[in-house]
C-alpha cells in the first residue's frame, strides 16, 4: 500500500568520491506484470502473534532485527525499542527517551550485537549502548542527521539521506567515533521529493549494499571501494530517461510521479539467502516485494501470490535460514471472507487461525524459500 508524505523536502543526487566506481555484472531485467507469485516457492513458513497491550503497542510500520532468539521490534513514535521471545511474548522494553547524559531525543535506528542493543539520535549524533536489559553502557559520538545506520566488520557505516552542500550521503567511523571515509559527495543537483528510501543500507555476504531513491543501481562497498553491484531494469515501468533533468527543482514532482503511473522510484531493504535475492520495489503507485533465483534468474512477485505474502511489510530481515517480516493484524479480519474458499492455502489458513483482532500488534512471518 502507497504512503505519501505531504512536506517537500530536498533530496540531492550523488556521485563517488574521486574513486572511480565500477561497474558490476550483475543485471536484472523484470516486468511487473510477471504472474508468478510467492506462494509457490514456499517452503515453509509460520507466524508468531506479538503480545499486545496498553504498554507494548506499535501502531506504525515497524524495523525489525532477529538476533539470539529474540524479536527485536522498533516503535520510532513511541521512542522505544521492544523485544519479544520467540512465542511472540514481551521480554523487555528499552525506553531511555529524556534529555540526561544516558538517553536519547529519538531513535532513528538501532543495532543488535553480542554486546547488547545500540541506539543511533540523528539529532545529537550519539550512538548510545546498552545491555540487553536496558543498562546503559556508554556512547560513541558520530556525525548528526544521518537516517540509517549499520555495524559492518567493526566499522558503524551513516546513510545520510539529504545531504546539505560539502556533505556526503555515506560516512564510515570506527567503533571509538573516528571518521575513516566518506562516499557520494552532494552535486547540489536538487530534487524535490516527498519520499524516502525505507532501508537503503543492508549486509549482504559480499559486502554492504547501498541505494538511492531514483537509481536503478546498487552500489556495493566492501574493504572501502564502491562497486556498482546489481543493476534492475524494470522495461516499461522505468522512469523515463530524462526523467531527473527535467525534474531538477521542480515543486510539483509529486504530481509528476502520480502521473506517470506504477513508474519504480527505488529499490530498497535488499536481503540474500542461499540462492535467493529479495527486495522492496517502490513505485509512483504501489509497492512490491521482489524475489528472485540467482540461479535461474526468475522471479515472484508478492503482489500476485495469494494472501498472506503480498501483505508482508518493506523491512524484512534474515535469522538462520529464514526470511523474516512483519504482516499488520489489522488484515485479519478482511481476509476472513476467504477461509475456505478457492482462494484459500495452507498458510492463508494458518494466518487466520491467529485469534488477533485489528486492535492488535503485527504478526511476525518467517518463511523459507524453496531450492530450485
Amino acid at each position: 500500500m502507497k504512503y505519501i508524505w505531504i512536506n517537500i523536502i530536498t533530496i540531492a543526487f550523488f556521485s563517488c568520491t574521486s574513486n572511480t566506481i565500477k561497474k558490476g555484472d550483475e543485471h536484472f531485467t523484470f516486468s511487473l506484470n510477471e504472474k508468478n507469485g510467492f506462494t509457490s516457492i514456499i517452503d515453509t513458513a509460520f507466524f508468531i502473534p506479538l503480545e499486545t497491550s496498553n504498554e507494548v503497542l506499535i501502531k506504525q510500520k515497524p524495523s525489525i532485527i532477529c538476533h539470539d532468539s529474540t524479536i527485536y521490534i522498533l516503535s520510532k513514535g513511541l521512542k522505544r525499542l521492544y523485544s519479544f521471545d520467540m512465542k511472540g511474548k514481551i521480554k523487555s522494553i528499552l525506553n531511555k527517551y529524556g534529555k540526561g547524559a544516558n538517553e536519547y531525543l529519538e531513535i532513528t535506528d538501532f543495532l543488535i550485537n553480542n554486546k547488547g542493543i545500540y541506539i543511533y539520535d540523528n539529532i545529537t549524533g550519539n550512538l548510545f549502548h546498552y545491555t540487553r536489559e536496558g543498562e546503559y553502557k556508554n556512547k560513541v559520538k558520530l556525525r548528526s542527521g544521518a537516517s540509517h545506520i549499520i555495524e559492518y566488520q567493526n566499522q558503524y557505516i551513516l546513510y545520510v539521506e539529504f545531504p546539505q552542500n560539502n556533505e556526503f550521503a555515506i560516512y564510515i567511523y570506527d567503533n571509538k567515533g573516528n571518521l575513516i571515509n566518506n562516499y557520494f559527495p552532494n552535486e547540489k543537483a536538487s530534487f524535490y521529493t516527498a519520499f524516502s528510501v525505507k532501508r537503503p543500507l543492508n549486509i549482504l555476504p559480499e559486502g554492504v549494499t547501498i541505494n538511492f531513491v531514483f537509481d536503478y543501481n546498487t552500489y556495493l562497498l566492501r574493504n572501502n571501494n564502491i562497486t556498482e553491484k546489481y543493476y534492475f531494469n524494470f522495461c516499461d515501468n522505468n522512469l523515463p530517461p530524462d526523467f531527473k533533468a527535467q525534474n531538477k527543482k521542480n515543486p510539483n514532482i509529486i504530481e509528476e510521479l502520480i502521473k506517470l503511473n506504477n513508474k519504480v522510484l527505488w529499490i530498497s531493504c535488499i536481503t540474500k539467502l542461499n540462492d535467493w535475492l529479495l527486495f522492496y520495489v517502490e513505485t509512483s503507485d504501489r509497492n512490491y516485494h521482489i524475489c528472485t533465483s540467482l540461479n535461474t534468474k526468475q522471479f515472484y512477485l508478492s503482489s500476485n501470490t495469494i494472501h498472506p505474502f503480498d501483505l508482508l511489510e518493506e523491512d524484512i530481515t534474515t535469522y538462520n535460514d529464514f526470511f523474516v517480516g512483519t504482516i499488520p493484524a489489522n488484515y485479519i479480519p478482511d481476509l476472513q471472507e476467504l477461509k475456505g474458499t478457492e482462494l484459500s492455502n495452507k498458510y492463508l489458513d494458518r494466518f487466520l487461525n491467529i485469534q488477533e483482532n485489528e486492535d492488535s500488534n503485527p504478526i511476525v512471518c518467517f518463511f523459507k524459500l524453496k531450492n530450485l
